[in-house]
C-alpha cells in the first residue's frame, strides 16, 4: 500500500482517566491520567493508529504545557512532565503537576481539574506517513488513518480540538 508523505503537525483531543491525590505519606501525588490518545475516528476524520506511536522524542523531554502555548517566554506556561505509555490500544500520559510554590499555573490548572472544570487535553504529533483507509480491511476510506507520527507535546486544556 502506498504511504502518503508527511502532513505535518496535528492537534487532537483528550480526556481525563483519572486523579491520583495519594502519594507517600500522606501528601498529595498531584498526578492525572489522561487517555491522550485512541484509534477513533476524531472530528476531523483522522485516526492515529496505536502502533504507529515514536514517543522517543516526547521522552527526551517529556513536557505538559497548558493551552499548548510553546512559544510562550512564561516558563509557568509547562504545567508539569508526564510519562506516556501504551496500554489496552491507548496511549495514556500520566503528568504530574509542579508544586504550588514555584509554579502558580500549575497548581491553577491541577485544581481545575481536581474540580471537574478542566476535563480535556490535545495531543501534538508531526504526522511521518498517512494513508486513506482501505474498505477491504474494513477501514472507512474516507477516513485518513495516520499510521506514523510522533508525539512533541501534550497539554490540558479548556476545549479540546
Amino acid at each position: 500500500m502506498k504511504k502518503n508523505k508527511p502532513i505535518g503537525a496535528q492537534l487532537r483531543s483528550a480526556v481525563v482517566r483519572s486523579v491520583s491525590e495519594a502519594g507517600p505519606e500522606g501528601t498529595d501525588s498531584r498526578q492525572v491520567e489522561f487517555v491522550i490518545s485512541t484509534e477513533a475516528i476524531d472530528d476531523y476524520g483522522t485516526s492515529f493508529k496505536i502502533d504507529g506511536w515514536e514517543l522517543d522524542q516526547y521522552r527526551a523531554n517529556p513536557i505538559v504545557m497548558y493551552a499548548h502555548d510553546v512559544w510562550s517566554n512564561d516558563p509557568d506556561s509547562i504545567v508539569g512532565t508526564s510519562e506516556v505509555f501504551l496500554e489496552d490500544q491507548t496511549l495514556v500520559g500520566r503528568v504530574t503537576f509542579e508544586p504550588a510554590e514555584i509554579n502558580p499555573l500549575a497548581e491553577k490548572v491541577y485544581q481545575k481539574i481536581k474540580a471537574g472544570t478542566l476535563r480535556m487535553a490535545s495531543i501534538h504529533a508531526d504526522v511521518k506517513e498517512w494513508r486513506m483507509g482501505d474498505a477491504n480491511a474494513g477501514e472507512n476510506p474516507d477516513v485518513v488513518y495516520f499510521t506514523r507520527h510522533v508525539l512533541l507535546e501534550w497539554s490540558v486544556v479548556p476545549i479540546g480540538s
